[in-house]
């Protein structure tokens, strides 16, 4: 090949995958200077999905700030001017986030650990208050709400503080959502949503500011408001009283009024929904009401209820339980097969089973456009709708898979280190849980990040090998699973110290992930303990403050591969749950003691004793 014109060594080296470039930069001198020509990796660029098309690099770095599928709101690609430089950047990025092109190998005796670098945001200190994240790429900022109200903006890597709305300026609680520089909070006044745009793309402003917004428009509510949506320049809205609405935000027009009466959709109480460009997907509080749309025809393409009953019950895993890793870390967890629950197995031809409210109630919804993923969260799980566009669209083979969370969590208390292996979240810790916050669920770039007792994160485009520990079933699961270190404690219902218990929002981009979570400073990771006042993490406790923290994955350690100890781990398990099994056994009544007992008498409870089966009160109840 080194009688070829450069020109011509260049496209054929532009088909080599980045790692193959990377070598034959190592073989010789000429073949370094042909391989590190930008326009070979202009190609490598375009084939790994890193560009659009033919461009520039000032083109495709902006892409990185104003293409919702591909922003990232930090400064990580900050002084890359050329592709080589861009492609090295970005494939470290995916390393960091657990992605590879390394071969799926069934699991030996050890797991894969990611460790990003954490940021805690709290211009406010002790007072900090957030309820609600979205991410401004464009402007480096993050926008919060508060549980006491208001709008802020904060510097997503120093957290300086840089634009405001006051709280009384604002209802409790507010829903937030934004989309290319527009801003929408709902309101409790005449108008129900209220429109803010950035500085930034306000024509002839002579000097916009970072981080600031101003008033664009109000926007009436014809119909009482469940839950909404927006991405520009649609803001998408489901009623109380079965209607979808949908508006073009620009020109503050309601364009489309869905009347939902005639669907199985209707009377049952949506309270989450979100769109692609096809389709409109609708979450009720019940078990089988998750129900797609087509925007085209208005008419309802897809419903649990009747996909469970054609195409049968889904494939279901469950990740194994691993030992907790001495430092913080995003563990994998390799799943086994497991069988579906009870709510996804299809009923009898002759028997409908009832669609009622339960502990499997669905939270959440979003689409993964890159894999091609619907993705619902539910007390107890994720269900992956794989192919679901290519499926309605064009009548692809649909696949449908449910990822059970842990069902039990074993751990050692943190304050009792040298004490055994003991069970710190019981089997209905997802119900317990639903009492203070429904769990929180982000999915994008091909990635799904879940808190809800635990954080957990899902790569849908990396395949990784079955656990044999579990189950003889071999091969891969379709996606990897990880598990954030820092597991829940619960002890009589109390929740001790675990910084994401009352997580009200999760939001993610191409470098991290931002997540609302209370201030415990000796749960945090490289803060100077000493740069606070004694009496700090008191203060915090009492106001109960939250402040949006991040894992950013644009920083901290390279991923490592650690050996576990898997049999001393089941050996302390197996203890723990003999034990469990023994307090039981010597709890129960003695059965001499019941002799003299007629055998009629049926033993019972009043209700009342069960305690309040609603919670707590909290603001939480405002929210949509």
């Amino acid at each position: 090949m080194m009688h070829l014109p450069e020109e011509l060594q260049q496209q054929v080296l532009g088909s080599l995958g980045m790692a193959d470039l990377a070598r034959m930069a190592r073989v010789s001198k000429h073949w370094r200077h042909v391989a590190s020509a930008d326009a070979v990796w202009r190609a490598a660029a375009l084939r790994h999905g890193y560009i659009q098309g033919d461009c520039d690099i000032a083109t495709a770095l902006e892409r990185f700030r104003t293409d919702p599928q591909h922003s990232m709101a930090s400064r990580y690609l900050d002084g890359t001017s050329t592709f080589y430089e861009l492609c090295r950047r970005l494939c470290l990025l995916d390393r960091r986030w657990g992605r590879t092109s390394a071969p799926v190998e069934a699991p030996t005796e050890g797991v894969r650990e990611l460790t990003p670098a954490t940021r805690y945001l709290r211009p406010a200190g002790s007072d900090e208050d957030v309820w609600r994240i979205k991410l401004d790429p464009a402007d480096r900022c993050v926008i919060v709400t508060g549980r006491r109200g208001g709008v802020r903006t904060i510097d997503v890597d120093t957290g300086e503080l840089l634009w405001s709305i006051s709280p009384t300026e604002t209802r409790r609680c507010p829903h937030l959502e934004w989309s290319e520089g527009y801003m929408i909070f709902d309101r409790t006044s005449q108008g129900h949503f209220e429109v803010w745009r950035s500085e930034r793309i306000i024509p002839d402003l002579a000097e916009p500011r970072r981080g600031a917004y101003r008033q664009y428009a109000i926007l009436d509510a014809p119909h009482p408001i469940l839950a909404y949506r927006f991405q520009y320049p649609t803001l998408l809205s489901a009623t109380a009283d079965d209607y979808v609405l949908l508006y073009d935000v620009p020109s503050c027009t309601l364009t489309q009024k869905i009347s939902l009466a005639p669907t199985a959709t209707r009377g049952v109480n949506i309270h989450y929904v979100d769109f692609d460009d096809h389709f409109v997907f609708l979450v009720g509080g019940s078990t089988y009401s998750i129900t797609i749309l087509s925007r085209a025809t208005l008419d309802v393409v897809w419903h649990l209820r009747e996909h469970l009953e054609r195409y049968g019950e889904p494939q279901c895993y469950a990740p194994e339980p691993l030992p907790t890793p001495a430092a913080l870390c995003f563990q994998q967890q390799h799943v086994y097969p497991v069988a579906p629950p009870h709510m996804l197995v299809p009923s009898p031809d002759d028997v409908r089973r009832e669609d009622s409210a339960g502990p499997s109630t669905w939270a959440a919804v979003h689409p993964d456009r890159e894999s091609d993923t619907l993705v619902l969260l539910s007390q107890e799980g994720l269900l992956l709708f794989r192919h679901y566009s290519a499926h309605l669209l064009r009548g692809a083979a649909p696949a449908l898979i449910y990822v059970e969370l842990p069902q039990r969590v074993f751990a050692r208390h943190e304050d009792r280190p040298g004490e055994p292996l003991e069970e710190v979240l019981p089997h209905n810790w997802g119900l317990i849980l639903e009492h203070f916050m429904p769990g929180q669920l982000a999915v994008g770039h091909g990635r799904v990040f879940m808190v809800h007792g635990m954080l957990l994160m899902l790569d849908l485009l990396a395949p990784s090998a079955l656990s044999a520990r579990y189950s003889d079933a071999h091969g891969t699961a379709p996606f990897s699973v990880y598990q954030w270190s820092d597991v829940m404690v619960m002890e009589h219902r109390r929740i001790h110290d675990f910084p994401y218990w009352n997580c009200s929002c999760v939001q993610m981009d191409m470098t991290g992930v931002y997540c609302v979570s209370t201030q415990v400073l000796r749960k945090e990771i490289g803060t100077d303990l000493a740069a606070f006042s004694p009496g700090y993490e008191v203060d915090c406790h009492l106001k109960n403050s939250t402040m949006a923290m991040a894992f950013r994955f644009d920083g901290g350690a390279e991923p490592v591969y650690r050996p576990v100890d898997l049999k001393s781990y089941d050996d302390a398990v197996h203890a723990a749950e003999d034990e469990e099994e023994r307090l039981i056994q010597a709890m129960a009544p003695s059965s001499d003691s019941n002799d003299d007992m007629d055998a009629s008498v049926v033993l019972s409870h009043d209700a009342s004793d069960s305690g309040d089966e609603h919670g707590p009160e909290s603001d939480d109840s405002v929210d949509l």
